[in-house]
């Protein structure tokens, strides 16, 4: 029938909404309520044809009604079959429980199809949800646990991408999944994916040093670390800018001054060294390659120095050779040694490639800035800091040392985490790299010069704060460094201590391992040449 032919025929159906929200499976009762509520509620001249959005507590009991029919909770269906249990018609079990007729009735279809009957306990299995349909979850929490095993079994796994990690999967456990779904839960379960931690090598004899250090000064309290002066140097390459830089621009802009990074042909670079106690800011220097003068002043001085202990060191060689030599009863074969004077012997040898070898330090730092500082400092317990680098280790300046009747502390190979001047190191090259690039060298070191003299003693402070803290993380890693600089180690209960420093005390009391090439006292970021700190 068409359009025409129903409205000449049939008389138009007009629908009316009634003033209150009706719903099917109400009770009577309900039914009342709900209309006397909206009758009270309704304003006298609105007209029922078209009714506004109900605003009314009659619109706010249907909203409710219709959240219980949609969502109702285990309480509510524990609620209404228990009703039931007691006798209670549908009606008041609606009423009371909050759920409508239908919801209920589906409700006990549902209980006693899992077993329930009437007079029975109510038990969670009867009022609970079913399991919904959709798409099954494909890293359950099974496979989740096979997903982290495969992950964290070893460096290499570490390093695996979501392909490789799938493709693992699928090899060792029968299953795999797409590299989203294994991004998304890893990310959800707080895993990233992030460069690796770098630290430096400890072979046993390093980490045993390192844990003979620490076990030495376990009970030092802060006041004690107040009283070294942390002393260092660092490498500065000119013309570099610290950290990723961005830049907005267009695609025809590619070329633009402003957009260009400029790479220069080389690599310059230069030694800045410094110097800090708790309190006192010391002096720094910036070294520059070695002038003529220089150069020859310190081979005039190594020339004397080797003229005049030659015949010492010959004569206390040939007494240990001769030492050596003597057996009872028994001709030793072979050629008699010769005296030769060679670096291995004593001698004093300057390094052929430069750099800043044990004279530069003696005459461009120790004599003139850091001999100074510890002579103003007040008090006289000071304890000197310096790592394991050959310029700081040779024997010359040792003898300096003493002469001068100052105490150094002795440092343990390969522990920049332990020296509070290595962070200082990498806030001055935020604070210096996060200005435009400087390609002349004096305008670098003047900048150095003014940043460390600008960098607050309060962020020093912070950092010798940590060492107690440190020293706890290398005692429970047994002399590793495994750890972040700066963190709170783990709490120990009494017994776990005591149980700890036992297994130390057995650590020390053993021998130091050898190892054959490594040279004692070494440091890291030397080992190959600790002389090439600076090359000409």
């Amino acid at each position: 029938m068409s359009p025409a032919h129903r409205a000449k025929y049939f008389f138009p159906v007009v629908h009316t909404v009634p003033p209150y929200p009706v719903r099917r499976g109400l009770t009577r009762l309900r039914q009342r309520q709900l209309r006397a509520a909206a009758t009270a509620a309704e304003p006298p001249d609105v007209k029922t044809e078209t009714p506004e959005p109900p605003t009314s507590q009659s619109g706010q009991l249907h909203a409710e009604a219709s959240h219980d029919r949609k969502h109702s909770t285990i309480a509510q269906r524990s609620i209404a079959l228990e009703l039931w249990n007691q006798g209670l018609p549908t009606g008041d079990i609606a009423l009371r429980s909050g759920l409508t007729r239908a919801t209920f009735n589906a409700l006990l279809r549902k209980a006693r199809a899992r077993g329930f009957q009437r007079g029975s306990k109510v038990l969670e299995t009867y009022v609970e949800d079913a399991k919904r349909s959709g798409r099954p979850v494909i890293v359950t929490e099974d496979r989740g646990k096979e997903v982290i095993r495969t992950l964290t079994q070893n460096s290499t796994t570490r390093q695996f991408s979501l392909d490789q990690l799938s493709t693992a999967l699928l090899k060792q456990y029968d299953w795999s999944a797409s590299r989203m779904t294994l991004w998304r839960w890893l990310r959800k379960q707080g895993y990233s994916n992030v460069k690796l931690t770098t630290k430096p090598g400890l072979n046993a004899k390093q980490q045993l040093t390192r844990l003979r250090f620490a076990w030495e000064r376990r009970d030092w309290s802060l006041e004690e670390w107040k009283k070294v002066i942390w002393s260092d140097e660092t490498s500065v390459v000119l013309g570099s800018v610290r950290g990723k830089r961005r830049i907005w621009r267009l695609p025809s802009e590619a070329y633009h001054p402003h957009n260009i990074k400029a790479r220069w042909k080389g690599r310059k670079e230069f030694m800045f060294w410094a110097c800090f106690t708790y309190d006192h800011k010391g002096p720094a220097y910036a070294w520059g390659p070695e002038t003529a003068a220089q150069k020859k002043k310190y081979d005039d001085e190594v020339k004397r120095w080797n003229q005049e202990q030659e015949p010492l060191l010959k004569t206390e060689w040939e007494l240990v050779n001769g030492v050596r030599r003597i057996r009872l009863n028994k001709q030793i074969p072979g050629k008699k040694p010769a005296w030769r004077f060679t670096k291995k012997t004593g001698k004093w040898v300057r390094s052929s490639k430069g750099g800043i070898d044990a004279i530069r330090y003696r005459h461009e730092v120790l004599l003139p800035l850091y001999f100074p500082f510890l002579e103003g400092l007040p008090g006289s317990d000071w304890l000197a800091q310096e790592d394991n680098a050959a310029a700081h280790t040779s024997q010359r300046n040792k003898e300096l040392w003493q002469e001068r009747g100052f105490v150094c502390l002795t440092w343990p190979p390969n522990s920049p985490d332990l020296s509070p001047i290595e962070p200082a190191w990498y806030m001055l090259k935020r604070r210096t790299g996060s200005k435009k690039a400087l390609f002349s060298r004096a305008q670098l070191v003047t900048r150095w010069h003014e940043e460390w003299k600008a960098l607050p003693q309060e962020k020093l402070q912070r950092l010798v704060e940590r060492m107690p803290g440190n020293i706890q993380w290398v005692l429970q890693l047994k002399g590793g460094n495994e750890y972040k600089e700066g963190s709170s180690p783990p709490e120990m209960t009494n017994q776990e201590r005591g149980a700890l420093y036992r297994e130390i005390e057995a650590l020390l009391a053993q021998p130091l391992p050898t190892k054959k090439g490594q040279r004692e006292g070494s440091d890291w970021e030397d080992e190959v040449e600790e002389e090439d700190m600076f090359p000409n």
